[in-house]
């Protein structure tokens, strides 16, 4: 007979108990975090087929479980080769409706990810930059660049709405608009 610890025990009674198929993850190959996690994806009546595997941290399990019982597509990062905060940004993304797709590569860490979501939420044309490339404080600044010269664009049709005619000259010369009165 295959040897199970305390702690597995306890998940596959507690399955039993709640009459769920515990053949999902009754196996010694599962850590006990494993099982609870397959076990809260069976209470939730998702789909765990898409990670009762035993190559998935319980970590890893976890943030595909939240994100079927949230309704989302998991399928863009319920790969092994994602570590479970790089699933995390990618499930936060796209429950903010974000076009995850721009940072779900798992040679971009969850770091670079959190940086592009962020850029993302707040608007920014990030779509020709080479996130792989560049560290952590380079795509800081090139989104600080990036969200400056933005701002000057709403503030230069800001200045065009209100008819002046200094509007053009004034951004063309570069100068700080937020401290300009009229």
């Amino acid at each position: 007979m295959e040897e199970y610890n305390k702690e597995q025990l306890a998940q596959i009674q507690a399955g039993k108990d709640a009459n769920l198929d515990i053949s999902w993850y009754e196996n010694p190959e599962f850590t006990w975090g494993q099982m609870m996690e397959i076990r809260k994806g069976l209470e939730s009546d998702v789909d765990v087929s898409l990670y009762a595997k035993p190559n998935f941290t319980s970590e890893q399990m976890y943030q595909i479980r939240v994100g079927l019982e949230h309704g989302l597509n998991v399928e863009i990062y319920s790969r092994p080769e994602f570590e479970d905060m790089q699933m995390f940004e990618i499930r936060s993304g796209l429950e903010k409706g974000l076009n995850v797709k721009i940072y779900a590569d798992p040679k971009i860490d969850d770091f670079k990810m959190l940086l592009i979501k962020s850029a993302l939420i707040e608007g920014l044309n990030i779509s020709n930059i080479n996130f792989k490339d560049l560290t952590h404080e380079e795509i800081k600044t090139e989104f600080k660049e990036r969200k400056n010269k933005m701002e000057e664009s709403k503030q230069y049709e800001n200045l065009n709405l209100l008819g002046n005619p200094k509007s053009v000259w004034i951004v063309s010369a570069g100068k700080n608009l937020s401290k300009l009165k009229f």
